[in-house]
């Protein structure tokens, strides 16, 4: 019996500390359906992270759909009420040998949703296979190697006036996998459909 009063305090305790959290903005919450979160205070899932999280393993699922965002780049364009193409600059150069996938996410005051997909395989001779695909309209989406060697992702002619979106990476099965760190990103805006 007493075994038993010792394991229900400690446990007690133990919830009661995590409930409590670590410090005032809640670095550890565990609700009372059981919905664990880190960084904050009210968790909407088993699990709920606000924050970067580091994994070393693998994430598996059983009969559910597992989605990772990695947002490597984001921008805000403001101030251009013109018709312009939006040029973005990535890390991959001519000579890699990498298969990738980028979507894009954004929104803008007059241009509306943009939801967009450009997938490919780079290899030593350039850019051998590419598609591109608007998911919520048809707007012109395009990839090319620009003059520098690297790979540019180009939607447009659309109004961009106070317009914001954010960048994610998925390296392919094929080729070597390449790390991205947010870095080696940039976005040209031209009002001509040249490329760089």
């Amino acid at each position: 019996m007493k075994r038993l009063i010792l394991v229900l305090v400690l446990l007690a305790g133990i919830l009661g500390f995590a409930s409590a959290g670590f410090c005032d903005d809640e670095a550890l919450v565990v609700d009372e359906n059981g919905n664990v979160g880190i960084g904050v205070t009210d968790p909407q899932a088993k699990l709920h992270v606000n924050g970067d999280t580091e994994i070393n393993g693998s994430i598996g699922t059983k009969n559910g759909t597992l989605v990772v965002r990695k947002n490597i780049f984001s921008d805000i364009i403001t101030g251009n009420s013109n018709l312009i193409y939006v040029h973005i600059r990535t890390p991959e150069t001519q000579g890699c040998s990498e298969m990738f996938r980028y979507d894009l996410e954004g929104y803008g005051i007059y241009s509306g949703l943009h939801s967009y997909t450009w997938a490919g395989y780079m290899t030593n001779g350039g850019l051998n296979y590419s598609t591109a695909n608007d998911k919520v309209g048809s707007r012109p989406l395009s990839q090319y190697i620009g003059s520098d060697g690297h790979l540019y992702l180009k939607f447009g002619p659309l109004n961009m006036y106070y317009s914001s979106f954010f960048l994610d990476y998925q390296s392919g099965a094929y080729g070597e996998k390449v790390e991205h760190k947010r870095e080696g990103y940039s976005v040209i805006i031209r009002e001509d459909s040249g490329n760089q």
